[in-house]
């Protein structure tokens, strides 16, 4: 058996590789095999020359570094407990490089997961036992106690939380949450609906929910409410968009102790009220937001027995593009007509009549663009109110990080549990994802964590092997002054390394 000695020789101590054998007479001896390097202040400095090594292998390092640390940072693996090697290592591919459990052991062998995850082999039956042992009251458990780290890392306050739903698809049909259902991309697959709360300030994922796919957004607010007061969350405002608002939720919110700040759609006696009002564009009305301006009025408003506020909003940025994007498809079903013969769409029939153009259809669709409505039962001025409510778009955003970045959808496995899985998985990603743009932002660095991420793809860690001595080396490639700002943001200690 081979081993390592150290030899002692003046103030020097030498470190050799010897091997144990036994000689004809049966004595134990040792036998030198090579020079491996000296040994300083309890360091070994091996030896070998860097420029006769040879390249074994270059590994995926610089993002799997950031992330990494950042599961550390809020105890990941700890919360996770078994098997949290193998699903972080799909949480970090799923930032990283996304795609099928399948291909996961192939692109692990292009990383340095074993030595950041600390185990030796990954392969498709372990990672779909991990997915198998995360069942619903595992999962729950765990987003509880990672929100529970949130707060305590980042001293979160939830005073203000965003929520909404989205549909995602899949292929097949064996999965019993998948369900033909409404969604708004005109999709006929069978999809499932996720809900998903927020903060408001950071944009850390608080929970999720998973729904079948042909069940109405509206309809998963008390589910979600409820899942609130299981947090301990009490001082809450709710934001949410209009495909979310109802007389029953608001009523229900409120009477769950928390505040809403939603959208309302178009009815008619909304546009009876709106109608009433022909001062809204005033500059004492004006409100500037981060990219645009509008112009907003208040006034009393009931919805069910819910007493709150009413903002008419008018955004003549928007009523100009809405009103050139509808002109320019009448005009070009017109000209398809003239030319071609082309049968005018279905939606823009209402706006033809035999002798050409409908004006006045087209003068009446034009009445209401740009105008939006919303109501608040929450005590703030309409300036507070306003950019509250628009600045709902960290929701969506996280959706289009979950469906984007993370891959969520469409779904291929078919079992309801790994479907399950999949989706926690995904939300771990985005977890990891909003705490490195979190800490991009508070460095007043402006790209997102996928930049971020994708820049720190040219952070090799290259391995050698020297000829002579057989020893091996590691060397990571040398940071950019871009690296740098990275990865200061995230920890300055990974500068170091």
């Amino acid at each position: 058996m081979a081993f390592i000695r150290k030899l002692k020789r003046g103030d020097h101590t030498y470190l050799v590789e010897v091997e144990s054998y036994r000689d004809e007479a049966g004595k134990v001896k040792q036998r030198y095999l090579r020079y491996v390097g000296k040994e300083a202040d309890n360091k070994r400095i091996l030896t070998g020359s860097i420029a006769d090594a040879q390249v074994t292998k270059v590994s995926v390092y610089g993002p799997l570094l950031a992330l990494h640390q950042i599961a550390r940072e809020i105890d990941l693996a700890g919360i996770l407990g078994k098997y949290a090697p193998e699903l972080l290592s799909l949480v970090y591919a799923h930032c990283v490089q996304p795609g099928s459990v399948t291909r996961i052991s192939d692109w692990y062998e292009r990383t340095d997961l074993n030595h950041l995850l600390s185990f030796e082999s990954l392969t498709e039956k372990r990672l779909l036992e991990a997915m198998d042992y995360y069942d619903e009251k595992r999962r729950e458990a765990t987003q509880h106690n990672i929100f529970i780290r949130l707060q305590d890392t980042y001293e979160i306050k939830c005073t203000g939380i965003f929520y909404d739903i989205t549909d995602i698809y899949f292929y097949g049909k064996e999965c019993s949450l998948a369900k033909i259902g409404h969604n708004s991309d005109g999709m006929t697959l069978p999809q499932l609906q996720l809900g998903l709360a927020v903060t408001r300030k950071e944009s850390f994922p608080i929970f999720h929910r998973t729904f079948p796919g042909n069940i109405h957004d509206s309809k998963t607010v008390t589910d979600i409410m409820l899942a609130f007061k299981s947090y301990g969350i009490r001082d809450v405002t709710i934001t949410w968009d209009r495909g979310v608002s109802s007389k029953i939720n608001i009523e229900e919110v409120q009477q769950l102790g928390a505040d809403v700040i939603c959208g309302l759609s178009l009815s008619k006696s909304l546009k009876k009220i709106i109608d009433k009002h022909k001062d809204i564009i005033s500059i004492h009305n004006r409100i500037q937001l981060k990219n645009t301006a509008l112009y907003a009025i208040e006034q009393p408003h009931t919805i069910g027995t819910v007493k709150g506020t009413l903002l008419i909003c008018h955004n003549p940025q928007m009523k100009q593009t809405l009103r050139d994007e509808r002109h320019k498809r009448i005009l070009e079903a017109r000209d398809a007509r003239t030319t071609k013969g082309t049968p005018i769409p279905t939606p823009l029939k209402k706006y033809f009549q035999k002798n050409g153009l409908n004006e006045r259809t087209i003068t009446e669709s034009e009445k209401y663009d740009g105008i939006s409505t919303l109501f608040s039962t929450k005590k703030l001025s309409k300036e507070e109110t306003i950019k509250t409510y628009f600045e709902k778009d960290k929701i969506e955003k996280a959706f289009r990080t979950l469906k984007g970045i993370t891959r969520i959808r469409p779904i291929r496995h078919w079992l309801e549990q790994r479907v399950k899985t999949h989706i926690f998985i995904c939300y771990l990603s985005y977890l990891l994802l909003s705490i490195v743009d979190y800490k991009l932002k508070q460095a007043n660095l402006t790209i997102s964590a996928a930049e971020a991420l994708h820049k720190l793809h040219t952070v090799y860690k290259v391995h050698l092997t020297d000829p002579k001595s057989k020893n091996t080396f590691e060397k990571i490639v040398t940071y950019t002054k871009e690296h740098k700002e990275i990865l200061r943001a995230i920890d300055p200690a990974l500068l170091k390394l």
